[in-house]
């Protein structure tokens, strides 16, 4: 299944994201949580803070792959709003305009 997903925390914040393989990508993010290597880390953060019971998986929209990009955006834009967002980019697809720290850029090249 092709679409966007969010993996939502009770305290209302989600990540947002997109893709081809949608339950590939799940089972992706839950293993790198589970074994505290998310590239995210803010989510990795509240993951190991309250739990994997706080987080739900959810399928946003699916959609055709042309439309990928464009329906993640909305999807941020929305939920942004509505509680907050893990994404470390304001822009899906794109990691233009963000500013990783010395630690996270440490851990990164440590993956």
């Amino acid at each position: 299944m092709m679409g966007v997903y969010a993996i939502r925390c009770a305290d209302g914040r989600a990540y947002v994201g997109s893709s081809r393989r949608i339950d590939r990508r799940w089972y992706n993010h839950r293993y790198d949580l589970c074994h505290d290597r998310h590239h995210n880390r803010p989510l990795q953060d509240a993951w190991k803070a309250l739990g994997e019971s706080s987080f739900s998986f959810e399928l946003l929209e699916e959609v055709k792959e042309g439309d990928l990009v464009a329906a993640e955006q909305r999807w941020m834009d929305r939920l942004r709003h509505a509680g907050g967002l893990f994404n470390l980019s304001p822009t899906a697809g794109s990691n233009v305009g963000v500013v990783f720290s010395a630690v996270h850029r440490a851990w990164q090249s440590a993956q």
